[in-house]
């Protein structure tokens, strides 16, 4: 479901027969995080997966970032640079030597 970039934390709540409140005090509490970065750990991981398959070379990374559900290009560098710590593209150059 992280791969729906509309999935809400309510969504989440729904799906887990909970609510909102008690999910995000569980992340905070539990993961030390809030949903939307918890959410964008999963999407960034699978970018990540991605950069490094010749299986998406024909790729370019913007479509990597919407395939892995980010909604734009700003949110998808923004959360890859604060989970991997470099650039999408510099991440594939360095994992594809």
């Amino acid at each position: 479901m992280y791969k729906k970039n509309d999935y809400t934390v309510r969504q989440l709540a729904e799906d887990l027969k909970t609510n909102p409140r008690y999910v995000s005090m569980v992340l905070s509490e539990c993961y030390g995080m809030n949903y939307k970065t918890f959410v964008n750990k999963f999407r960034v991981e699978d970018a990540m997966a991605m950069l490094s398959n010749e299986e998406y070379d024909s790729m370019n990374v913007e479509d990597i970032g919407t395939a892995a559900g980010f909604l734009n290009k700003q949110s998808f560098f923004t959360y890859f640079i604060k989970i991997a710590g470099t650039t999408p593209l510099r991440y594939r150059k360095n994992v594809r030597g």
